[in-house]
């Protein structure tokens, strides 16, 4: 039977000082599961066909709001003024 004992247990992997569970190994399998828990949202919210709706909404919105500024505005006619 594996346990604390035998030193097979996450706690006593972990360098000699330091809390249990932040070793290497521990921070890496953290780091693994955080980014598949990151991929798999963001193929859920990419499935989501009304959260892509609104994105399009909000891009193009954006996009537009960028023509407006960069578009210089007009001159305006001074009377005497070529």
């Amino acid at each position: 039977m594996a346990g604390p004992q035998d030193g097979s247990g996450d706690q006593h992997n972990a360098a000699p000082g330091t809390a249990p569970g932040t070793g290497p190994e521990a921070l890496e399998r953290l780091a693994e599961d955080w980014i598949t828990l990151w991929q798999s949202e963001i193929t859920a919210l990419a499935a989501d066909r009304e959260l892509a709706e609104a994105w399009s909404s909000w891009a193009a919105l954006g996009a537009a709001w960028m023509r407006a500024a960069a578009t210089p505005p007009p001159r305006a006619f001074v009377p005497g003024f070529p």
